[in-house]
């Protein structure tokens, strides 16, 4: 039998590369992009994930156009742009005792079953939320580690245990068995920010900055529904 010959996709050189750091890339993001679609096609957006210094890198080498990230890069080379906040959050599976709780102080959580990320896991968010569980100053009772939020969903809908994430994921996947619960105390937030070249960038990437600002609509950080 003859297989068919696969074709490989050219390379789009006109292609805005944007690079993106995990946890980064969320739904209103698409709204920018739908832009972009609509008011230049010729220069088709290209998403790449990669990490937080390559990300640095290649904005900086021109390989990226521009960049999401969680946070903001040290580098004078580099300028950023706060899009949207998020914050941490409890992600239950269905028929925990947490549920009975409208917000879950730490100290009562790190006493469940936990979902952990793994202190492998370069994001962000894992950090963070690895961080805050030290704070309890308890042994914790690890059901498993994961490195994506794909893996931590499927574990907590599961009944493994419970889990921090960004409540925007948590909402996300509510419909598949997943219960979201506020993390008592102050407010941990997350932000999502835009980073571009501080000088020299293209006349596609002001474009594209100038479209993230409208899609903004004035105001400086939007909150997740």
């Amino acid at each position: 039998m003859i297989q068919p010959e696969t074709i490989q996709p050219e390379a789009d050189t006109a292609a805005l590369p944007i690079a993106c750091c995990p946890g980064s890339l969320v739904h209103p993001f698409s709204r920018v992009l739908a832009m972009q679609r609509e008011e230049e096609p010729e220069t088709p957006a290209r998403l790449i994930d990669t990490g937080f210094l390559d990300q640095a890198s290649g904005l900086e080498e021109g390989r990226y156009g521009v960049g999401l990230s969680l946070e903001e890069h040290a580098s004078p080379a580099l300028a950023s742009m706060p899009l949207w906040s998020d914050e941490i959050a409890v992600a239950l599976p269905a028929g925990s005792p947490l549920l009975a709780l409208e917000e879950i102080p730490l100290e009562e959580l790190v006493r469940h079953p936990l979902v952990l990320w793994s202190p492998a896991s370069p994001e962000t968010l894992a950090v963070r939320t690895n961080a805050l569980l030290c704070t309890a100053r308890r042994p914790l009772n690890m059901a498993q580690q994961v490195q994506t939020f794909g893996m931590l969903a499927v574990l907590v809908a599961a009944g493994f245990g419970a889990a921090l994430a960004a409540k925007s994921q948590i909402v996300a996947w509510q419909s598949s068995g997943i219960a979201m619960r506020p993390l008592a105390g102050p407010p941990q937030v997350l932000t999502t920010y835009l980073v571009y070249p501080a000088a020299g960038r293209s006349d596609a990437v002001e474009r594209f900055i100038e479209r993230v600002r409208r899609c903004r609509s004035g105001s400086a950080v939007e909150q997740p529904a």
